[in-house]
């Protein structure tokens, strides 16, 4: 499998493999190093293309010189409003942490600290586009010719999309023009924002792919696998680029974090108790070589008791709790939950002390509908709080290298038999 954007869709309680979905670029919103290339194909966008910006004579190369467009790939599923998928630009004075050019080639190194935009230089935004248009956000007007040590004067923008509650955002592609000059005109991407520089000979167009959330049939999950472009990942514990990222998600069944008297959808008289997601909970990952042989085996705690924490709880990952490793070392593999940080990273608790708006979370989940039957919630104060009962682990770059470890031939899986849900949760009767 490519890990990259490998995702299992898991039906429970079988937890068979439903399907693999494979996608270009990054899945579940995380976006992927941008390729240039020299004009996209129709399959990437269909639309009108932004308006030619004017024309400088010799040494002017290409359909996008001196302009920068932002585009919403046709195959982007329609945003939830008819304005569509709005986009902000604005200048960047200097590279993001993270986006890498050689010294010798970065005008920011060594010649310029300013955004080097000229007064005549044109900023659109924010611009709206539906699926299959496309909208030019920067044109640069004017011209001076002038050189420092063979490097042109250029404009560099940062393009963010705002990506609707749910639904996730990639770059399809981000195509280039003159892929010559990469360190000139390279499109760099992260989550969900776009940079673009481009000199004054030269632009670009950036074009951004949107996929609305999927509705899992009851029971149902899924296990996500990708690759960190960043130390700070939303969801997993900090790391390495190139650290493999595993997400293992169970909802709305067979388990969820609501409990206690506010618990959604498990039945009485036995309900569904906050000491049920400390005391057995556990779920595994295995991973297999190019003969099919588990190289990698490892149990993951969801919650145990731990002093130091704000909430007096955390995820013992794979060497406490009902964590543990079966086959392989626990280095290089670090692992959270998603009730772990709804105790210790929203600030809910402090000091072991749980109580927000009269609910007290060490007992009780947020209150939602009065006849707990959604999981809407029904105070503000509890805005931030993730009903999904969800794993994150993160092994990290150096031990996958250490193992060998081949994305295109070996597999990144669930280890079904050792899932433990202590008790499971029951789809809702529809009849």
């Amino acid at each position: 499998m490519h890990v990259r954007s490998g995702v299992f869709r898991l039906l429970h309680p079988e937890f068979k493999a439903a399907r693999i979905a494979l996608a270009a670029g990054a899945v579940a919103g995380l976006a992927v190093l941008g390729a240039c290339a020299d004009t996209p194909t129709a399959s990437q966008v269909a639309g009108p293309e932004a308006p030619s910006s004017p024309s400088y004579g010799p040494g002017v190369v290409g359909d996008f010189h001196h302009k920068i467009a932002v585009c919403v790939d046709v195959a982007s599923d329609p945003a939830p409003t008819a304005a569509g998928y709005t986009y902000t630009t604005v200048k960047a004075p200097v590279l993001v942490a993270g986006f890498s050019q050689p010294a010798t080639i970065n005008v920011e190194a060594g010649y310029s600290t300013s955004a080097n935009l000229e007064a005549a230089d044109v900023i659109t935004t924010p611009v709206s586009l539906t699926p299959g248009n496309c909208a030019e956000v920067f044109v640069r007007q004017t011209t001076n010719n002038t050189f420092f040590s063979g490097i042109n004067p250029r404009a560099k923008m940062l393009i963010t999309a705002t990506v609707p509650a749910g639904y996730t955002s990639e770059l399809s592609a981000a195509s280039c023009i003159n892929e010559g000059f990469a360190f000139w005109a390279d499109c760099y991407s992260r989550d969900d924002a776009a940079i673009l520089s481009a000199n004054i000979f030269h632009g670009g167009q950036v074009i951004f792919l949107f996929k609305a959330p999927e509705a899992l049939a009851c029971p149902a999950g899924s296990f996500v696998v990708s690759t960190a472009d960043a130390v700070n990942e939303p969801g997993w514990p900090d790391g390495g680029v190139g650290d493999l990222l595993i997400k293992y998600d169970q909802f709305p069944a067979p388990n969820d974090n609501s409990y206690g008297a506010n618990a959604v959808g498990w039945p009485s008289p036995r309900g569904h108790k906050f000491k049920d997601l400390v005391n057995s909970d556990h779920a595994g990952v295995q991973i297999r070589n190019a003969s099919n042989q588990v190289v990698l085996s490892f149990n993951m705690d969801y919650l145990s008791a731990f002093a130091g924490t704000p909430s007096g709880y955390k995820s013992l990952g794979v060497t406490g709790g009902d964590g543990g490793m079966l086959i392989g070392t626990a280095t290089g593999i670090s692992v959270t939950t998603s009730l772990a940080s709804n105790l210790n990273t929203t600030g809910y608790c402090s000091a072991g002390n749980c109580t927000v708006a009269g609910t007290n979370l060490l007992v009780d989940s947020p209150p939602t509908d009065a006849l707990h039957q959604t999981y809407v919630i029904a105070s503000s104060a509890h805005a931030l709080w993730d009903f999904h009962n969800t794993y994150y682990a993160r092994i990290s770059a150096a031990k996958l290298s250490a193992m060998g470890f081949n994305a295109a031939t070996w597999t990144v899986q669930p280890n079904a038999a050792a899932l433990h849900n202590s008790p499971e949760k029951a789809c809702p009767d529809t009849n």
